[in-house]
């Protein structure tokens, strides 16, 4: 969740950034840090001329109930995860029966499927945001299916050794389904799948789309 709030508070920065390089007389005085689980907002102080505006807020609510009707573009995040509002989605929280509003990254921690080698296990997580994966014993897998929060589309990944890299290999992620992403480990030469080596650490980032 710690993650979840920095870039709630990072995209406020880039907002308030835009804000300044139209108007360089601008001052930004800042509340205190947005509690998780609390409802809160980034509020702007804004020193202008006299005769305009004197304030300007923008709200980034954290709350275990999701904004009723967000815009286009909207960010908000409850115990489940940050999500986005996007053009043409029927907005309806996920976990609770709804289809819309695009999850970035989920709270629920990753559970392993089918493939892998012997007794593999997801190390630790932060949710879907970034965890690692032992891909277990044996040193003849080459693929493994990791279980996933549903998405609304699906899951972009990204997935790296966390040590030394194993020679002429390259792994990829593919996304099998909304609740799934399939890694595979390849000969980075000829395209061949290659077995892990054995017990093998894997970083795995990934965002909903």
């Amino acid at each position: 969740m710690k993650k979840l709030v920095a870039l709630l508070a990072l995209f406020a920065l880039f907002q308030l950034e835009a804000a300044a390089q139209s108007n360089p007389n601008t001052q930004y005085n800042f509340p205190a840090p947005i509690g998780v689980g609390t409802p809160s907002s980034v509020s702007t102080n804004l020193n202008l001329p006299a005769g305009t505006a004197t304030r300007s807020t923008m709200n980034i609510a954290c709350t275990s109930v999701p904004p009723t009707t967000p815009n286009n573009g909207d960010f908000w995040c409850t115990s489940a995860g940050l999500f986005v509002q996007v053009a043409g989605s029927t907005y309806g929280p996920l976990g609770t029966g709804g289809a819309g509003g695009h999850i970035l990254y989920s709270t629920t921690a990753p559970t392993l499927g089918a493939g892998w080698g012997t007794s593999p296990s997801v190390v630790s997580s932060n949710g879907t945001g970034a965890f690692l994966i032992n891909v277990g014993s044996g040193g003849t897998a080459t693929t493994g299916i990791v279980n996933m929060p549903a998405a609304t589309t699906g899951w972009y990944c990204d997935v790296n050794p966390t040590g030394a890299p194993q020679a002429g290999a390259e792994m990829f992620s593919s996304p099998t389904s909304t609740t799934s992403i399939t890694i595979t480990n390849y000969t980075a030469s000829t395209g061949i799948a290659l077995a892990w080596t054995a017990s093998m650490v894997i970083g795995v980032q990934c965002t909903g789309y």
